[in-house]
């Protein structure tokens, strides 16, 4: 491995810790079942039964970590960047070496269509839509968004390096 790619690497696993970094934070302070917003009640207003939904208040966190909608944006920021850093890559490195646009057009569409399937699974989990099935698709998502932005977006990132 040139000092290049071990920089594009380095550069990309960065940047993959950074946008990960929230959900390792949401994931340390984890209290399912706990109210994390609420409006104050005042004394002359009626109970009334509360729909459970998240986005309402008050609203408790899911009883699984997995039922995050956070876990898909994530997936979606790792798509977007892996799809800026291989465009940038391609853009100031074009010069080096001849590349066909219909490949190149034919890999940004991995991280394009990430990006939808990641805004699907959010739009999902925002709708209560949850099971094992829909969680287990999300965490697989992340995975397979890292390792999208490790390889393209750390391609595109060597490139573009002097």
């Amino acid at each position: 491995m040139d000092r290049r790619s071990r920089d594009g690497l380095l550069y990309a696993l960065i940047e993959v810790v950074f946008a990960v970094l929230p959900l390792l934070v949401l994931l340390f302070f984890w209290q399912p079942g706990v109210p994390h917003f609420s409006l104050p009640q005042s004394p002359n207003q009626q109970t009334e039964p509360e729909v459970k939904r998240m986005g309402n208040a008050p609203s408790e966190f899911p009883s699984r970590f997995t039922q995050l909608p956070e876990i898909s944006l994530t997936s979606m920021v790792l798509y977007g960047l892996a799809l800026s850093k291989f465009v940038q890559g391609m853009l100031t490195g074009a010069s080096s070496t001849k590349r066909s646009p219909a490949a190149v057009g034919a890999i940004a569409m991995v991280p394009i269509i990430g990006v939808v399937a990641s805004a699907g699974l959010a739009i999902k989990i925002c709708d209560m839509v949850t099971g094992f099935v829909i969680e287990g698709m999300q965490l697989v998502n992340l995975v397979f968004a890292i390792l999208v932005m490790i390889l393209l977006g750390g391609y595109g990132m060597s490139r573009s390096r002097p």
